[in-house]
Formats: structure tokens, sequence, C-alpha cells
């Protein structure tokens, strides 16, 4: 795969919900081939079992699927090699990562802020307690 798209690593979800990436690049063409094959054989199981009177119906599936896989291939290579979205998309990926890391940083100093000022809040309750003891032991 051609383009800027080509450094971007697949991704796939764990039972835990956290992605794993590879470091192979994400083909969609390889993905949408594989739907479709796999619909097609499906597709073609189903006419031999009920349409035995039909045998031209897992034809016209196999031609089908045969079409789409084509057509997928030939129509994603013109559009990836020929699109100026491609950059835009990404310097807006890189933009994204970007923020995303601004965010995380954010974040930390905001809890940093505020353990800091939950600590601050419990040593001036704790201070006025004791100054109020010293304060009654000195005025007896």
């Amino acid at each position: 795969m051609n383009g800027p798209d080509s450094n971007r690593l697949a991704t796939r979800d764990t039972p835990a919900g956290r992605p794993v990436h590879s470091d192979k690049p994400f083909d969609l063409r390889l993905a949408a081939t594989g739907t479709i094959a796999g619909c097609g054989v499906g597709a073609v199981a189903l006419c031999l079992i009920f349409a035995r009177h039909a045998p031209y119906l897992a034809g016209m599936v196999i031609g089908g699927s045969a079409l789409a896989i084509a057509s997928v291939w030939y129509f994603a290579g013109r559009r990836q090699l020929a699109s100026p979205a491609n950059d835009q998309i990404a310097r807006l990926e890189a933009r994204i990562n970007e923020l995303e890391e601004r965010l995380e940083t954010a974040e930390t100093l905001e809890r940093f802020e505020d353990r800091l000022a939950e600590k601050e809040a419990n040593k001036r309750l704790k201070a006025p307690d004791s100054d109020s003891r010293n304060s009654d032991l000195s005025g007896d």
C-alpha cells in the first residue's frame, strides 16, 4: 500500500478491550477481499444445498464475488494513489496524536495539583487546631 497510510499500524482488540499493534500495515483491500470471499463461499454452499435444481445460482455467486473482489482491488488502488485527502488525513492524525499527548499532560498536572491542594487543605485544617491548643495553654 502506497501513501501516508502505509505506515499506519493494524490494531485489533483483545478480549480485555485493549488494542494490540502489529508490525504490519493494515490493508483494507485484504479485509474486504476476505469478507467478500467468506460471504461468497457461504452463499455457494447454500446454493448447492437448497437450490439443487438451479446450479447456475452458484456460478452467479462465484462470478459476482470475483467481480466484487476485482473492483475492490482496482478502485481502492487508484483512489489511494490519486487522493489528495491522504495528506490531509495524515496531518489530522498527527494533530490528534499531539492533542492526545497534551491532554494526558494536562490531566497529569491536574491530578498533581489536586493532590497538592488536598495536602495543603489538610495541613491548614490541622494547623488551627494546634494553634488554638497552644493559645489555650499559654492563656492559663
